[in-house]
């Protein structure tokens, strides 16, 4: 069940990812993605394709044993590379990659975006009548107010933006290292053909934290404390 779980929240999140790199890359949704069934298709298929393998494979050679902290696959050591520790590694390297390209794209964005309204505020401020080129726009209370206004609501764009860009950096770096510290443990024991230990490894501490980090990465965000009130 729990390699099940871990099929589906990969395939969830490639498809996640790549619908956001898709709009910030096209400006438009993914035609694959348009009408959601493919998205539905992917996320039933996946866990089926590779989930009954794996059954099958363990079935037949018993490769579940009981460990330290839960039952799980273990013996042949080959047969965990169908699962957490081989294909959804393999798979959240494009995860990634999208992941951390929409972070690059929103970053640029960022700065583009701070530079225009540094340029607008620039040229707001130094606007001048067409028949006096030195006297400057005497800003009436009320327009003074209204650019107060939109400088804040600039102010606020930028700062979120410049929040997603931190979160999204964070979850990519964050998720690649906790697949590769979950999955570095079997690759070796497969390599030196050892057997896997009964006790808490690097795979089972992953798995764990990777809950720890979503939750830390967007759990502490200011609408979720807002909430919490």
């Amino acid at each position: 069940m729990v390699q099940f779980i871990c099929y589906i929240t990969s395939m969830s999140a490639i498809c996640f990812s790549h619908e956001i790199y898709s709009l910030l890359m096209n400006h438009k949704h993914s035609t694959f993605f348009e009408s959601k069934k493919g998205y539905y298709l992917l996320i039933i298929l996946y866990p089926l394709i590779m989930g009954i393998p794996l059954f099958i494979v363990c079935f037949k050679t018993d490769a579940i044993i009981p460990r330290e902290l839960k039952c799980d696959v273990a013996n042949p050591i080959w047969v965990r590379l169908l699962g957490y520790s081989g294909a959804n590694f393999i798979l959240s390297i494009p995860g990634m990659y999208f992941s951390a390209r929409s972070a690059y794209i929103l970053y640029k964005h960022l700065d583009r975006f701070k530079d225009f309204s540094l340029n607008e505020d620039t040229s707001q401020s130094s606007q001048t009548f067409p028949n006096s080129p030195n006297s400057q726009i005497t800003q009436s209370p009320i327009s003074r107010q209204f650019s107060q206004t939109k400088n804040n609501l600039d102010q606020k764009r930028y700062s979120l933006t410049k929040e997603a860009v931190i979160r999204m950096s964070i979850l990519s770096s964050s998720i690649i290292l906790i697949h590769c510290l979950g999955s570095i443990g079997t690759i070796i024991s497969v390599l030196t053909h050892e057997s896997l230990s009964k006790k808490v490894n690097l795979n089972d501490w992953a798995g764990s934290v990777i809950g720890i980090c979503t939750f830390l990465i967007f759990g502490f965000s200011k609408e979720i404390r807002n909430a919490w009130h």
